[in-house]
């Protein structure tokens, strides 16, 4: 079998300052701030973690909200002496850049919609225009993996060429923030109570062809988030 050995980073002298890529949007919808709820320890969140696979019905839209906010939001940003804009979410990232942005897919009613979280004003902006036919491919591909049935498909979305901008040969920082960002969202489904699996592909060249095969700004993976059965 081959191994793919990815070279270890360093920071980039002299360095090209960059912004994240915006994805154009159409529409704002607003999210709801979550509300005081007493969640459970987190401890407790830890030890009953699971990938769970089974989606009883469509999370609700204050789930959605839930979720974005306690995995994804921008607590704090600043421009740094270097240029570069650091930011503080609950996941970590590779010099506070968070190359990642999230999309949302299989919302009830527009299902073939796609959405763009954004993290600072804490809502979703709908990609357009869209190629409906390319979503329902990318639907087959997760759907080859795990059956998407009635729930949310979060997706992460990296610039590559942001981290790239500050690390040389930074590929494998984006990698893990890929990762760290999907153990976050599994902790936060649990504490929620939310059935949640990562899915094991990228979700290229769809991602790309949903985002306007925009240069290095390519699918890292996500996962599926639902309701989950009633315990008897």
């Amino acid at each position: 079998m081959n191994h793919i050995r990815l070279a270890s980073p360093t920071l980039r002298f002299p360095r090209v300052p960059l912004d994240r890529f915006v994805l154009p949007t159409v529409g704002v919808e607003y999210l709801p701030i979550p509300e005081n709820a007493d969640l459970r320890g987190f401890l407790d969140v830890l030890h009953a973690r699971e990938s769970r696979r089974e989606f009883v019905r469509a999370p609700e839209d204050r789930d959605v909200s839930d979720l974005l906010w306690h995995a994804f939001k921008t607590k704090q940003r600043r421009r740094n002496d270097d240029g570069y804009r650091w930011e503080h979410r609950p996941a970590p990232s590779a010099g506070g850049l968070h190359p990642i942005s999230v999309l949302v897919m299989n919302r009830p009613p527009q299902r073939d919609a796609v959405f763009l979280y954004d993290s600072i004003a804490h809502a979703l902006g709908r990609i357009e225009p869209m190629n409906r036919d390319v979503v329902l491919s990318f639907f087959s591909a997760v759907n080859s993996v795990l059956p998407v049935g009635e729930a949310a498909l979060v997706w992460f979305v990296a610039d590559f060429r942001l981290t790239l901008s500050k690390y040389e040969n930074g590929e494998s920082l984006v990698w893990r923030d890929a990762g760290a960002l999907g153990a976050t969202v599994e902790l936060v489904a649990e504490a929620l109570g939310l059935s949640s699996c990562a899915i094991g592909i990228t979700g290229e060249p769809f991602v790309s062809q949903i985002t306007g095969n925009v240069p290095m700004l390519e699918g890292v993976g996500g996962c599926l988030i639902g309701k989950r059965p009633i315990a008897r």
